[in-house]
C-alpha cells in the first residue's frame, strides 16, 4: 500500500511542481505593443 501512496503522490507532485516552478520563473513580462514596436525599430538601426 506504501508504494502504491509513492506512486500516485509521483503522479500528482511532480507535474504540480512542474506548473507551479513555470508558473513562477517563465511567465513573461506581458510587454504592450508600443514596448514591441519600440525594440524592434531599435533593432534594425544597425
Amino acid at each position: 500500500m506504501k508504494k502504491m501512496g509513492f506512486v500516485i503522490g509521483l503522479l500528482i507532485g511532480i507535474p504540480l511542481f512542474i506548473i507551479l516552478i513555470n508558473f513562477l520563473f517563465f511567465r513573461g513580462n506581458n510587454p504592450s505593443e508600443k514596448e514591441v514596436n519600440s525594440y524592434i525599430s531599435h533593432s534594425k538601426k544597425k
